[in-house]
């Protein structure tokens, strides 16, 4: 039987390789230092890609370069099934680029049968010759000669709300109810949040946040306002907008304004 039961995870391994390591270069902020001579210096990160494994034969002398190394050696000999990654980051001086650096940032392993990998696309003949199974699938790592797999662990769906009810919920705070919306809020270089917004007895809302792995509970009213720059009424008639006949939400929405006076 022919079955592909790792190919979730060799697809996550193959975008990160594509595209996750560049978004992840582009999302870090540019560095800036100033010298003491009153020089400004800037610097950032505008490229990275992960290559294939070979092995480094530049100490050897001669022009041998470097050749591809498969999975069965690095098994045998007790090594990581590794690529480099590298960087491209750019100077500034004084406002105006003056270089370019590339550079080995990292060895990063690579997920055997991914598109970074040296089995990658080998036919069932090739995939023995090499060593290997003929239906081998990959989606495991070999790091110091032994084979490594990470969990694939299920989630909430990103960026979508979640009612919950939870007697736990109560023992937030006082006046804290047992309702509650969570959503796992993510952006395009997968950076995840998690947000949740607790209803309190005290008919108004307050929203959990997460930063710097330190927990805050914020008023719900306090953050709309600080998002725009409406007057009360203009916020109370938004919220009611979806629901203009239901008085108990209206009540909630005056009790929230009422408090942020």
């Amino acid at each position: 039987m022919d079955c592909d039961i790792s190919g979730y995870h060799v697809e996550s391994y193959n975008f990160l390789a594509d595209e996750g390591f560049q978004a992840i270069a582009e999302d870090i902020p540019p560095v800036k230092l100033k010298l003491p001579n009153g020089d400004a210096v800037e610097f950032w990160y505008t490229n990275a890609r992960l290559g294939k494994p070979h092995l480094d034969n530049s100490k050897m002398g001669g022009d041998i370069g470097n050749c591809p190394i498969y999975p069965a050696e690095c098994r045998q000999r007790r090594l990581t099934y590794r690529a480099p990654l590298n960087v491209c980051i750019d100077l500034q001086l004084n406002g105006r680029k003056i270089d370019t650096v590339d550079l080995i940032l990292a060895e990063i392993p690579v997920m055997l049968c991914s598109n970074r990998c040296n089995l990658y696309g080998l036919k069932r003949k090739e995939l023995i010759a090499k060593g290997e199974e003929a239906l081998e699938r990959g989606g495991y790592f070999i790091v110091n000669g032994s084979e490594k797999i990470m969990r694939l662990l299920i989630a909430n769906k990103r960026n979508y709300p979640l009612a919950i009810k939870r007697k736990t919920f109560r023992e937030k705070g006082k006046l804290y109810s047992e309702f509650a919306v969570m959503m796992r809020c993510f952006r395009g270089n997968h950076y995840c949040s998690l947000i949740t917004l607790h209803y309190l007895e005290s008919l108004s809302m307050t929203l959990l946040i997460q930063y710097r792995r330190e927990i805050f509970y914020v008023p719900l009213i306090y953050v709309i306002k600080c998002l725009v720059d409406w007057n009360d009424a203009q916020i109370y008639s938004q919220l009611i907008a979806g629901r203009p006949n239901d008085q108990f939400w209206a009540k909630c929405v005056r009790n929230m304004l009422t408090v942020a006076q």
